[in-house]
């Protein structure tokens, strides 16, 4: 029981030590653009000669929901 509360303590004092860095500014985001030749929602048709379908599927950043 004492062991457990301990390494909940060092885990939680970890995590408030990283919490500054945060603030300061010392952390910048990961910012990805992805730019086609085509608009993806306007730009092609959604079924090929060939018979295939095109789709456009998000994922939001942050999660893997895909709508």
């Amino acid at each position: 029981m004492k062991t457990r509360l301990i390494t909940s303590l060092g885990f939680a004092l970890a995590l408030s030590a990283m919490l500054p860095l945060a603030g300061q500014g010392l952390v910048t985001p990961l910012v990805s653009v992805v730019k086609g030749e085509k608009n993806f929602k306007t730009g092609y048709d959604p079924i090929n000669v060939d018979g295939t379908i095109n789709a456009i599927i998000e994922i939001p950043a942050g999660t893997t929901a895909k709508y």
